[in-house]
């Protein structure tokens, strides 16, 4: 799709964003305007014709909300006719939606009271001109930074039009779906304030007012049923108990909720930064006197929770010091130690589950945790791990080892006993292994031998199947050790890259044909830190510059970023991939606009300087990691002065 003709002659699509059952939202180049958009490619819903009355029912969403001009809800720029069909061009919003924050478990109430004002004032807008949106849900709702959003008016009604299909189908959500909009379709604004609150009893409790294994069940609870009392709301069960009344007439109004929404949002503040104090003695330490300002180390490893709540610091190996530290991330406060096993000599790494356990180990132990939870060890080793990778299937945790005393690599995984995946290659070593991110594939590193002699010639890395336990696939050439060995988010490339060789990538899923995609030979062969993204881009360092890569079908450089002064150490990705995050020795932290480095113009100093959004400094040192919370929206930094600084992304700020 993306390598076709321009819809519109104009809007040049580049990555999928979005899917539902009635279209997919595509990110998209205006080649006119040159400015980022998004289009909406419309689908016929299963059970209806792609006739003249379903693509006048599209044109009717662009008309209803275009007649609409508010800060919460979708702008509307276009609708172009591609392949006999509409398609709509609207504002590209870069944030998740409400669905995507739910999905890392329930909202704080504060944040949800925030999110449903912004709402309500997009609704009243809406039925201010006349126009009912029918289908408020988690999944139509953008979050980008303090804005929120009301989008696909896809099924929305303007007075004096058309309610239901040609058919009698009814367009919606059952989950949350007005009781009047389920008995007869006919929808109203008191049918959307019932939809905003079963989406705001969804965002604080973490699941729609009514659950049932199909959408008949569901409806069928809705019409027989009451809401299931919310058990997380406080203070926000006042307005989800009027906004959940069945009977139309009964249900607050739009006004009412706005006011019992208005306290409780304006508790929520933006914590204040915080100033660099001493290092606290490690004989002295306490959850009282340890600060994410000053530690008495420097971290190994940091991760933030599904939900973006917690962040996790992984420690070195230095006596007196835990394997690792939860810290609630709005008030700084060190809420959970995890101890370090008797044998553990490493260095500690910090993984977390789905559903937001968290994955620790120092080297000998895999400890599962979580705050206010006692500890569980796993998995022990009779002295320590040579090697090892922790990941997660189905939410599951799934280890692979290789024990300094035993020559072969050990798969468990759902509980099971140690599967060993066969002897090394006659003792000549494993070396790195990882899990894909869906825990689907594990890659192993070994020595490949010369039959006749036994001597290693090279490596090649194994590809096992985790749920068989069977090898599908080996990638060979690396004459040196690939040390560095990191796999797509979605599993189907793989990088590989060892000292004074150019990286590799391959493709995961050819079997009978050569998996090596390309060599990337454009680099200076320097051993940096890489990192893919969700939309077919890889970042790779060298020294201070930062190269872009494309790679899809034609994996191709797109770019490469000068700025830094010293080494990049860490790169990650921010606001649903829309920037590109560097940490480097000259103690800072840059913020890039990918965007801009892969296809807008150059400044008067180059496209470095055109793509650069802001240099975040305060570490006094090298700043040696840095992570992204799930949607993109906060950066943890780790340096080499013992601090760990947080970074709060946004739109409105980037310069």
């Amino acid at each position: 799709m993306t390598e076709d003709a321009p819809v519109g002659g104009r809007y040049r699509l580049l990555d999928a964003i979005g899917r539902g059952g009635m279209g997919v939202v595509w990110r998209a180049h205006d080649d006119v305007l040159d400015r980022e958009v998004a289009v909406k490619e419309v689908l016929t819903p299963p059970g209806l014709a792609a006739d003249g009355e379903w693509y006048a029912r599209t044109l009717r969403e662009a008309r209803s909300a275009a007649r609409l001009r508010h800060a919460s809800v979708i702008t509307v720029y276009d609708v172009a006719w591609h392949d006999e069909r509409p398609w709509i061009v609207m504002e590209f919003v870069p944030g998740r939606t409400l669905a995507d924050e739910i999905a890392g478990g329930p909202l704080p109430p504060e944040r949800v009271a925030q999110i449903g004002a912004l709402m309500l004032d997009g609704l009243r807008a809406a039925h201010a001109a006349g126009v009912t949106h029918r289908d408020v849900k988690p999944g139509n709702v953008l979050l980008d930074g303090d804005r929120v959003i009301l989008t696909d008016f896809g099924i929305a009604a303007a007075e004096g039009m058309t309610a239901l299909t040609a058919s009698g189908a009814i367009l919606g959500t059952p989950s949350y779906m007005a009781p009047e909009q389920a008995r007869s379709g006919a929808a109203s604004p008191a049918s959307d304030l019932w939809s905003l609150g079963a989406t705001l009893y969804a965002a604080v409790e973490g699941e729609p007012p009514f659950r049932g294994p199909t959408a008949m069940a569901i409806l069928s609870a809705l019409l027989t049923e009451e809401p299931r009392p919310p058990v997380n709301a406080g203070p926000l069960r006042p307005v989800l108990d009027g906004l959940l009344r069945k009977d139309p007439a009964l249900r607050i109004a739009a006004e009412e909720a706005a006011a019992l929404l208005a306290p409780t949002a304006r508790e929520r503040r933006a914590s204040p930064p915080r100033r660099l104090r001493p290092p606290t003695p490690i004989a002295h330490l306490s959850p009282d006197t340890l600060s994410l300002d000053a530690l008495p180390c420097v971290v190994s490893d940091l991760a933030f929770s599904p939900d973006g709540r917690t962040l996790a610091t992984a420690l070195p190996d230095e006596p007196g010091l835990p394997a690792a530290w939860l810290w609630d991330v709005a008030s700084r406060q060190m809420v959970h130690s995890v101890s370090r096993s008797k044998n553990g000599r490493d260095a500690a790494r910090v993984r977390f589950l789905p559903g937001g356990g968290l994955l620790v180990s120092d080297g000998a132990v895999f400890t599962l945790t979580r705050p206010k939870v006692p500890s569980r060890r796993l998995l022990a080793a009779h002295e320590r791990f040579a090697q090892y990778a922790m990941g997660s299937r189905s939410g599951e945790p799934i280890f692979a080892t290789k024990s300094a005393d035993s020559p072969g690599v050990l798969l468990y995984r759902f509980g099971e006993a140690g599967i060993d995946l066969g002897r090394d290659n006659g003792g000549l070593g494993s070396g790195a292994m990882v899990f894909d991110p869906d825990g689907v594939h594990l890659a192993v590193v070994t020595r490949e031998r010369d039959l006749d002699d036994s001597r290693a010639v090279g490596y090649k890395i194994e590809l096992w199947d985790v749920a068989r336990a069977r090898l599908v696939n080996v990638l060979t050439g690396h004459r040196g050790e690939p040390r560095a060995i990191l796999f797509a988010p979605d599993g189907s490339r793989f990088l590989s890259r060892a000292p004074g060789e150019q990286p590799r990538l391959w493709d995961v899923l050819r079997r009978f044909r050569s998996p090596l995609l390309t060599t990337l030979d454009t680099h200076a062969r320097l051993s940096g830190p890489q990192a893919f993204d969700r939309r077919d881009r890889l970042a790779i360092a060298d020294g201070d510059t930062l190269h872009l890569w494309k790679v899809n079908r034609d994996p191709r450089r797109v770019a490469s970023l000068h700025g830094h002064t010293g080494g990049i150490n860490d790169i990650a990705f921010g606001l649903r991939d829309q920037v590109t995050v560097t940490a480097a020795d000259d103690a800072a932290v840059r913020v890039w606009d990918t965007a801009t480095a892969l296809h807008g113009a150059s400044g008067p100093h180059g496209r470095s300087e055109a793509a650069s959004v802001a240099v975040l400094t305060g570490h006094d040192g090298p700043v040696l990691r840095v992570v992204a919370n799930r949607d993109g929206t906060v950066l943890a930094s780790a340096g080499g002065d013992r601090s760990v600084r947080l970074w709060e992304l946004s739109r409105r700020g980037r310069r």
